[in-house]
């Protein structure tokens, strides 16, 4: 009898090699060993084609008149920013896990409130206490039982 993604559950099924391997299973790929940068485009990609038939382009022409903001927009918060953000997440990934990874997840609003304090927009005390709640979290996540 062929192999199938559809199986009787493991309690009703004997045999072994009929049993699901969760979402590996029903994608019916393993992607342990698949290159960051692989994932990061397959995923980045995939976002793109999800949001070109989603995203209402009513908008758009304020920012493709101004050649800079474009640029800016484009290369500097997609290729810079969420291109090279996936890409770092994922080897970290690689190197220590995913555990660790996901802290670097919390640094994004730091970083976004620092750069508005640059820009001069007022931050409050909810927002810096909120950042403290995230790097203590941080923390949290980072320092192990030894």
């Amino acid at each position: 009898m062929p192999e199938s993604l559809v199986t009787i559950p493991e309690s009703s099924n004997p045999r072994p090699r009929n049993r699901p391997v969760t979402i590996a299973g029903i994608s019916g790929h393993d992607h342990r060993n698949t290159h960051p940068l692989a994932l990061a485009t397959w995923q980045t990609g995939l976002a793109v084609l999800t949001l070109a038939v989603l995203t209402p382009f009513d908008g758009m022409g304020a920012i493709l008149t101004d050649t800079r903001a474009l640029l800016g927009a484009s290369v500097g918060l997609g290729v810079l920013g969420t291109g090279g953000a996936f890409l770092a997440y994922y080897f970290i990934i690689e190197k220590l896990g995913p555990l660790q990874a996901s802290g670097a997840t919390y640094i994004a609003p730091v970083v976004a409130v620092l750069i508005g304090v640059a820009a001069g927009e007022q931050v409050t005390a909810l927002e810096w206490g909120a950042l403290g709640l995230i790097l203590g979290g941080v923390v949290l996540i980072q320092t192990r039982r030894r």
